[in-house]
């Protein structure tokens, strides 16, 4: 229970400060398999991502974002297009990218303070998927691999 207490104190920072935030996702695919993690603060899950640093370019994110949850490095980004959400209080800008592993053998990091689980998944059997994670799957099984925003209310 501790553990979803940064995360509640952080939207209620949110509710109050309506902060604008930038960040990445990547779906990591090979061999109709799909990389995904949850966290510890939330119980669906995502595809690998989150904030990018100041004076980061959002390919450097994605790749630093997808090592750090995961252990895997990536090649071949791909720009899937950028997410708006105003939801929490917060205005949310996400970069989703496509990328191959740079090699699939790679262990993967298992159970930090932020991640619980990291894993491949088939696409035909994927666990409960957050609902923006939905979205980005659903655009990049469409092939909707060319740049477009998407804004959600």
């Amino acid at each position: 229970m501790l553990h979803r207490l940064p995360y509640f104190l952080a939207s209620i920072y949110w509710k109050i400060a309506k902060p604008r935030t930038l960040g990445v996702r990547v779906i990591v695919s090979h061999k109709k398999q799909i990389l995904l993690v949850q966290h510890t603060y939330l119980p669906d899950y995502y595809f690998p991502g989150g904030g990018v640093k100041l004076h980061e370019s959002l390919q450097e994110a994605a790749k630093r974002e997808v090592k750090e949850e995961t252990g895997i490095a990536i090649k071949q980004l791909i720009f899937l297009g950028v997410y708006q959400y105003f939801n929490e209080g917060k205005q949310d800008v996400v970069a989703v990218f496509c990328a191959k592993p740079v090699n699939y053998e790679t262990k993967l990091v298992r159970e930090t303070r932020e991640i619980r689980d990291v894993n491949w998944y088939m696409e035909s059997a994927l666990p409960c998927l957050s609902d923006t994670t939905i979205e980005f799957y659903n655009d990049y099984k469409s092939g909707k691999t060319s740049p477009h925003v998407r804004v959600v209310e």
